[in-house]
């Protein structure tokens, strides 16, 4: 399937705004999760998979940097993968 420049376009505007939309609950989610010193470790790398889906927006990005900031003192090997996930998408490309 060839997609003309426009159809790209408008693909990339519909994901910037799905992140948009996104970002208020992952803040909020990232916030009780330090609020309240979660350890939990399944439920923190649910939050930071998502934020990988949208670590393209600075705003995403921002918050998957602190919740990985906050997850170091939990798992560090688990955050140093996070961190080659998040470069093998975003910068190695």
């Amino acid at each position: 399937m060839d997609l003309t420049k426009n159809e790209i376009a408008k693909h990339i505007t519909d994901v910037h705004h799905l992140a948009e939309k996104a970002i208020p609950d992952l803040r909020n989610e990232i916030k009780h999760i330090i609020q309240t010193q979660s350890t939990n470790k399944q439920g923190i790398e649910n939050c930071l998979d998502r934020l990988l889906d949208f670590a393209f927006h600075p705003k995403a990005l921002s918050l998957f940097k602190e919740l990985c900031r906050y997850y170091l003192d939990i798992d560090p090997e688990a955050t140093h993968q996070y961190v080659r996930f998040f470069k093998d998408m975003y910068e190695n490309g």
